[in-house]
């Protein structure tokens, strides 16, 4: 804790007014601060007022040592240098702003991802419990559990290990004369708010959830229902039955990987059949241990635990499933997980942006550092002079670092002005909800640990350069000589566009891929195609009307019911064929009749379903060339087969025909093998709509909906937006690619720009005698940029190699992606807009130059 003096006040505090402020203004001053600290008992408060009390009118008059009288850093003679380096000063700040800009914007973004599930007081010793299988040698994990899973642990493990469950549901809630249908319900154990850190407004988190017919609302949820009545006791309807509400939420102080604003008992749940069956999964199973060793225990003995409970089955199947632990703190950024409900954020993404932040702020740094330099030369007789009169090398080095720190806090107060105004701008660029948070504690560290790092990184080179001038020489007219300082301003032009060009190529090649995925023939159609959800009973159970219905307007094309439609669910299963003891590990998808009709998808071998095969329904099934091709038998051979699907029922279907294999799943997935089968329990509606006719059929659709089905909205989607979302990440990252791109090239260029003014201001006098010499305004231009050019094309030469890696494992990601050897012309591309940019920038800022009259150049020189 930090000391307190017999006044009360900080120490630090004390020092401050007694060495800054006038002696006659001190006791008034410090008087002040301790009666406003004994009423407010604020710290906050009195560092405040203890700032405001180091203005000009209290601070003391700087006497200058007689040793030293030139040099001691004088705050007003930063801002006369400053203005008096006019275009430049300008530059540097720009730099810095919108360098800074872009860090404050991708900070709040970075650390609110960095935050999900840590609001949890012991979210350490929280785990999710994944299962793990393989697909024809590909393991993988998959995030849904069944019910008996968490009791079946605690039984076992008894006193090592807790459970909780959850399940994520869709259902009509209705509260008096109002009704909604909310997709963000959640069902969970009795305990879930003493096991999470789930904040309560209202509601004992061990009681809440006690009784079976209990409910949570969020506190938008009670709004929307009860406006400002008192939620607790209020009676609302789903599921067929009523809740009481037990319990209010408060806002959640960061972000979870559960979405849900309803919470209901999973005791409620128990009465159907499913909870209790080891292989209908759809629920989120977490565990939390008493101690790392306990962990460690159980861990090593779940592949025992699984043997135990479901070992038949796995002699069955012949295949066999484990179960892992997933740490909550990483369950947000496991995207590799399949089935999964929780809600996931991209770690890659976050690495690139703030990837990006620091180049972009880099680049900056550059600039003030090679604008710094360049000007060294304007300052050399100043520096001469003060080091004449008394200046030491240190407090040169001060007063240089303070003009750094100057411009620095400038651009800082201009960026986070802009930041509150760019922010609905960025938001909306890169499809994010980024909220800035100034009060936050962490973000003043932050800042003051940047503005350290910037001053520290860009002022320091020319502040010792500047200082390390010799008076007599500089005084005698002199330059300084040698290539130390050259050489390290073009190895920072060199940076810069290294950094410029690797962000264009990068986001030319992502734009040449996201395209390649959009229009890659997937083998079904995707224009037209509308997805209904089955999201209740009423509607379950009159499918074959409501298809008959739609039918009946020639606006419907075609419609078929499945388990899952294209980039959507798809179970797994194993496939036994007669005769073959291995069973094959296939995907399964249950549609019904028109299912190849709807989506046109083609066949290769053999017949489709058919209704005057009377045996079809639960008889039958389709295969993929791809589970043909890991048969290793030929069409003839398998068509005919009898088939079962141990585990699912006892049927014997029979392999009917053979489809082409189509993408099923995201391009960033190999095609798997895929069984159609006739039958099961469809979970969508998928609709084809004649081409043209979208709004007449979507109103059909609507109005035979709500003649079957009362209360509950028809939720659909159009299947090309689905699947366009299926690389939502990679959208995301391309407008980032994209528009730090421009930043940067627009930065590095800024940097041209100053050190061209330079360059063309030193050299004026060359140029008039060259001019009188006979050269061209032609050859004035090229001796300018030559130097330049010859930067930008060895920055192409770094950066090419370093895209094409960076390109090459960005791409590791898609199963189907482009050949970069086709596409060497995109990374010339990136270099030559670079160059260009350059060039046109270097001839605006010298065509003035090269177009003076010779005289005047050298009679001003």
């Amino acid at each position: 804790m930090e000391p307190y003096s017999q006044k009360g006040l900080p120490r630090l505090a004390l020092l401050l007014i007694s060495r800054l402020c006038k002696h006659d203004l001190q006791e008034e001053i410090l008087g002040n601060l301790e009666e406003s600290f004994h009423n407010h008992g604020s710290k906050a408060r009195l560092w405040r007022e203890c700032l405001l009390y180091l203005r000009p009118s209290c601070l003391k008059n700087i006497h200058l040592s007689s040793q030293h009288p030139m040099f001691i850093f004088n705050p007003l003679l930063t801002i006369r240098n400053l203005r008096k380096q006019g275009m430049n000063t300008v530059i540097n700040i720009a730099g810095f702003t919108i360098g800074l800009l872009c860090v404050f914007f991708l900070y709040f973004y970075v650390s609110s991802e960095l935050k999900y599930d840590t609001f949890h007081k012991d979210y350490h010793e929280i785990y999710r419990v994944l299962r793990t299988a393989e697909m024809n040698g590909s393991p993988f994990k998959i995030g849904v559990t069944s019910g008996p899973y968490a009791r079946a642990l605690e039984t076992d493990f008894e006193g090592k290990i807790h459970t909780c469950r959850a399940s994520l549901e869709t259902s009509l809630v209705k509260y008096k004369d109002k009704q909604f249908f909310e997709e963000h319900i959640l069902f969970a154990d009795v305990d879930f708010f003493t096991f999470f850190s789930y904040p309560l407004a209202t509601g004992n988190p061990e009681s809440v959830l006690s009784q079976a017919n209990n409910v949570v609302f969020s506190k938008a949820l009670a709004r929307k229902y009860f406006g400002d009545e008192d939620p607790i006791g209020q009676i609302i309807e789903t599921e067929g039955e009523q809740f009481i509400v037990t319990g209010v939420m408060d806002k959640i102080p960061s972000k979870s990987h559960l979405e849900f604003d309803m919470v209901l008992p999973f005791a409620f749940l128990d009465k159907y059949e499913w909870t209790s069956n080891w292989w209908n999964n759809g629920l989120i199973t977490y565990a939390k241990f008493t101690s790392p060793k306990d962990r460690q225990y159980v861990e090593g003995q779940l592949q025992w635990f699984m043997e135990k409970y479901m070992g038949d089955d796995f002699d069955q199947t012949k295949s066999r499933i484990g179960l892992v632990l997933e740490p909550l703190s990483e369950t947000y950024f496991a995207s590799d997980v399949r089935y999964d409900l929780a809600r996931h954020g991209d770690l890659t993404s976050v690495y690139i942006l703030a990837m990006v932040a620091v180049a972009i702020l880099f680049i900056a740094c550059f600039n003030y550092v090679n604008m710094s330099v360049a000007l060294s030369f304007k300052r050399a007789r100043e520096v001469g002079i003060r080091k004449i009169m008394g200046g030491r090398k240190g407090r040169l080095i001060v007063q240089f670092l303070g003009e750094s720190l100057m411009v620095i806090l400038v651009a800082v107060l201009l960026a986070g002005g802009l930041s509150q105004l760019f922010l609905p701008l960025f938001n909306s660029l890169f499809g994010l909800e980024v909220t800035y948070n100034w009060s936050d504690p962490n973000i003043m560290l932050f800042i003051g640990a940047l503005v350290a790092l910037v001053v520290l990184s860009s002022g320091v080179y020319p502040a010792i350069l500047l200082s390390s001038f010799k008076p007599l020489r500089v005084m005698k007219g002199e330059m300084i000589k040698g290539t130390k300082g050259v050489f390290i301003r073009k190895g920072l032009v060199v940076t810069q566009f290294v950094i410029a060009i690797f962000l264009i190529a990068v986001t030319f090649l992502v734009t040449i891929q996201i395209q390649y995925m959009k229009n890659k023939e997937l083998g079904f159609d995707q224009e037209s195609i509308i997805t209904i959800d089955i999201n209740n009973g009423d509607i379950r159970k009159q499918i074959d009307t409501f298809k008959e219905r739609l039918l009946a307007n020639p606006a419907i094309e075609s419609v078929t019911a499945v388990s899952g439609e294209p980039g959507g669910f798809h179970d797994g299963a194993s496939l036994q064929f007669s005769g073959i003891e291995e069973q094959l590990k296939i995907r399964t998808l249950f549609a019904d009749y028109d299912f190849l009709e709807t989506l046109n998808v083609q066949l290769v071998e053999g017949r489709d379903f058919d209704r005057s095969f009377g045996s079809d329904m639960n008889g039958s099934v389709l295969i993929n060339e791809k589970a043909l091709e890991e048969l290793g038998m030929s069409a003839e051979e398998v068509l005919g087969q009898t088939v079962k699907m141990p585990l699912w029922d006892d049927y014997n279907r029979k392999v009917v025909g053979i489809v082409e294999d189509y993408h099923f799943q995201s391009l960033k997935s190999p095609i798997e093998p895929l069984c159609i089968v006739l039958g099961g329990r469809p979970r969508k509606v998928v609709v084809r709509v004649q081409a043209g006719s979208l709004n007449q059929g979507l109103e059909h659709m609507n109005n035979t909906w709500e003649e079957l089905i009362d209360g509950f909205p028809m939720n659909y989607s159009f299947l090309d937006e689905s699947l366009s979302r299926l690389y939502e990440n990679e959208q995301k990252q391309h407008h980032v690619f994209t528009t730090f791109s421009v930043i940067s090239l627009f930065l590095a260029t800024l940097g041209i720009f100053g050190l061209v003014t330079y360059s063309a201001q030193r050299r004026q006098k060359e140029f008039g005698i060259r001019k009188v010499l006979g050269a061209s305004v032609g050859e004035i231009l090229s001796l300018i940029s030559k130097e330049f050019t010859i930067l930008i094309l060895l920055a192409f030469m770094v950066s090419i190699p370093l895209a094409w890696l960076f390109v090459t494992n960005w791409l590791e990601a898609f199963s189907y992606r482009i050949a970069l050897q086709d596409y060497w012309y995109v990374f010339a591309a990136s270099g030559i807009v670079s160059l260009v940019v350059a060039l046109l920038t270097i001839g605006f800022r010298s065509l003035g130059v090269a177009l003076s009259n010779p005289s005047e150049s050298i009679r001003c020189e």
